[in-house]
């Protein structure tokens, strides 16, 4: 798959070298927190497609209080990626986590599937983050129930069709 020319997974409607990738690569920092959970997405979402080094990114972006061993998140993160397939992220809300911000909280809503059941599902969260040293970081999150999708919210899979037209 070409990613250069892909539309970015995050949401974002730009391609994915102009958005994402460059954190990925570590050619570029993550200047607000959104801008941090939008590349986590992406990162689970290409990793589920078979880009596992993207799970490093994905470790190296969360903040090392909430691990005790980084092998063994790694490890977790690598069989995470392989039982979900991500489809889209929605962006339910962001409080401060801007440039001249050191915390900020982002709640989202994640849809993906498991590879043990073909369910649309949804990991809807309250994402914490954390500025140091000019770095964002994931600390933790907390769950939020379920959303309702609404028949002219964008659809789950991605599309960018209302869900009416869709899968409702």
């Amino acid at each position: 798959m070409n990613q250069v020319s892909k539309t970015c997974p995050c949401g974002s409607h730009n391609p994915y070298a102009q958005c994402c990738q460059p954190l990925h690569l570590g050619t570029a920092k993550a200047t607000a927190a959104e801008a941090l959970m939008r590349s986590r997405f992406s990162a689970f979402y290409l990793a589920a497609e078979g880009q596992t080094a993207l799970c490093e990114y994905l470790v190296n972006s969360w903040h090392h209080s909430q691990y005790a061993d980084k092998k063994q998140a790694l490890h977790d993160l690598l069989k995470s990626c392989q039982q979900q397939q991500w489809h889209s992220l929605k962006i339910v809300n962001t409080e401060a986590g801007g440039k001249m911000d050191t915390t900020g909280t982002v709640q989202f809503v994640a849809f993906f599937t498991s590879s043990d059941n073909e369910t649309v599902q949804q990991l809807h969260e309250k994402s914490h983050f954390i500025k140091e040293n000019g770095l964002w970081f994931y600390r933790n999150g907390s769950f939020q129930a379920d959303i309702k999708l609404q028949r002219n919210d964008t659809c789950w899979c991605g599309s960018g069709k209302k869900f009416k037209k869709c899968h409702g």
